[in-house]
């Protein structure tokens, strides 16, 4: 089994714009996942843990949200693939808007990391594969609890250097960038994984044009590079 106060490189801090759970002498915890196993492993896992309980556990997305306004969990530990809707960032949204304090953690496949910076603009906190063992497990949700971030990733990929970049953001004080509608075009494709040249074809420009413009929209959100564009406009919730 396997949005700022940092707790590691690759997990980060508190988004002031969102309340943040109160960390327990027992964290309380709402799972929802199709498959009954997984419920199984979980509750095994947990059970392990002292300081974390499982108040609950929830068979689809609608039956997780219901579960979450009623309980107020400290963590909701996810799957964001469900056969019928709520699923994916829809469901992340729907889950924190049922309890804005809460602590959103998928717990999915590695397909999921595709829908990295939309989940978390949603407001997911992180995300934890299936493949993990228990020992990350556990740590993503206390990390989560404490109002971190948690990326359990290889440290080359996209995933774990977004989140390393929110972890390392510095403070967000001051107005939020008005982007062009040309910028917020790019901004999605960044989100999407795009490299230059996929942008440029995408857009019919030329590469070095868009190389150039990606610069001025780096520039404009105080961002060092690509992950840390994405993880900016996260934060400053510009993928909302």
């Amino acid at each position: 089994m396997n949005k700022k106060e940092k707790s590691s490189p690759t997990r980060g801090a508190s988004r002031p714009s969102r309340a943040q759970p109160a960390v327990a002498a027992s964290v309380r915890l709402v799972a929802a996942d199709p498959e009954r196993v997984v419920h199984e492993g979980l509750r095994a896992v947990l059970r392990r843990a002292k300081d974390l309980r499982l108040e609950a556990t929830a068979y689809s997305g609608a039956e997780a949200v219901h579960l979450v306004r009623l309980l107020k969990p400290h963590v909701a530990l996810v799957e964001v693939s469900f056969p019928s809707p709520p699923t994916g960032v829809k469901l992340v949204e729907e889950l924190y808007g049922a309890h804005p304090g809460l602590g959103i953690l998928v717990f999915s496949d590695r397909s999921a990391e595709g829908l990295l910076a939309r989940l978390l603009a949603a407001g997911a906190r992180g995300f934890v594969p299936k493949q993990a063992t228990a020992e990350p497990l556990v740590h993503a949700i206390r990390t989560v609890a404490s109002g971190g971030w948690y990326v359990e990733a290889g440290p080359k990929s996209t995933l774990f250097e977004t989140l390393r970049c929110l972890a390392g953001s510095g403070p967000l004080d001051g107005p939020v960038p008005k982007l062009t509608a040309r910028q917020q075009q790019y901004l999605r494709l960044l989100v999407e994984g795009l490299t230059d040249a996929q942008i440029a074809r995408a857009l019919r420009l030329a590469t070095p044009t868009v190389k150039a413009q990606l610069r001025v929209l780096y520039r404009d959100l105080g961002a060092r590079n690509r992950a840390h564009a994405v993880a900016r406009a996260v934060l400053l919730g510009l993928l909302s």
